[in-house]
């Protein structure tokens, strides 16, 4: 993500360029993005979504375990981490 924000909040463009970089990376990796309309996630990132999507604050895991995001919701809390400020 670094290498392609200069910003702060990053830009539509370099948040473009992150996703960007994202699909090549996958492509050249030769996976195949799994079937169906289920992902089971699990850790930081995951438990991060999770926890901003249903405003847990402050951080508990006992609270976003078994924590089940639409697509949608996941995209909504995607693009709002990705357009705020680290400071």
């Amino acid at each position: 993500f670094e290498r392609h924000r200069a910003g702060d909040p990053p830009t539509d463009a370099e948040i473009g360029a992150v996703c960007a970089a994202v699909h090549r990376a996958f492509d050249a990796s030769g996976a195949q993005p799994p079937a169906g309309d289920t992902l089971i996630a699990l850790a930081g990132t995951a438990c991060t979504l999770a926890a901003v999507a249903r405003g847990i604050a402050p951080f508990d895991a006992a609270h976003v375990d078994g924590t089940v995001l639409s697509v949608d919701e996941a995209r909504t809390v995607a693009r709002r981490l990705a357009s705020s400020s680290v400071h």
